[in-house]
């Protein structure tokens, strides 16, 4: 009687696991289906500081008024997990370390998006994005003149400096 229960036990444990993996998958966020129509940047208020001065980033509902400037948008899911914020904040302080001078200029521009709300799924397909991602973007007279996804920064999360590096170098190509 004793393998019976072990095989019973097992039997309800794994079908405990299969339920729970199928309401897991069943209510997880989905994509949002979107289309290139857009043409206008829509941003949110990051209310972040962007240097020691505390200067914030603003809200930019046109590409017109961004004039000659590189910004580094950070697109991730309204969902936020630690790897997804850690992502974030060494962007951030990989930037404002090098960068401090340009960003109080106004030369540079930080700008995370949650590519969830409607207004910003555009940026999926403007960017042919599939994750979450820092784009390094190039704007002279309000339009888009070149961009680059960072496809490398993700496995360099795990080494902070190589991390920096890397983020520092892409956006000193884009500002020279």
């Amino acid at each position: 009687m004793g393998i019976w229960s072990n095989r019973i036990a097992t039997f309800a444990l794994l079908s405990f696991i299969i339920a729970s993996l199928a309401y897991m998958i069943a209510n997880a966020p989905k994509r949002p289906s979107h289309s290139s129509s857009s043409t206008k940047l829509s941003l949110q208020e990051t209310g972040r500081p962007m240097s020691a001065e505390g200067e914030i980033a603003k809200q930019v509902p046109d590409t017109q008024e961004l004039g000659d400037v590189v910004v580094v948008y950070y697109f991730h899911s309204t969902w936020r997990s630690y790897a997804s914020r850690l992502f974030e904040s060494m962007t951030l302080e990989a930037m404002e370390g090098e960068f401090a001078e340009a960003i109080r200029a106004g030369l540079l521009k930080w700008r995370p998006i949650s590519t969830d709300k409607p207004e910003n799924e555009h940026f999926l397909d403007d960017y042919q994005l599939d994750t979450k991602s820092i784009v390094v973007a190039e704007y002279r007279g309000g339009k888009r003149t070149r961009y680059k996804v960072l496809q490398r920064a993700w496995p360099l999360l795990r080494e902070k400096r190589k991390f920096s590096k890397y983020i520092r170098e892409e956006i000193r190509a884009y500002m020279s």
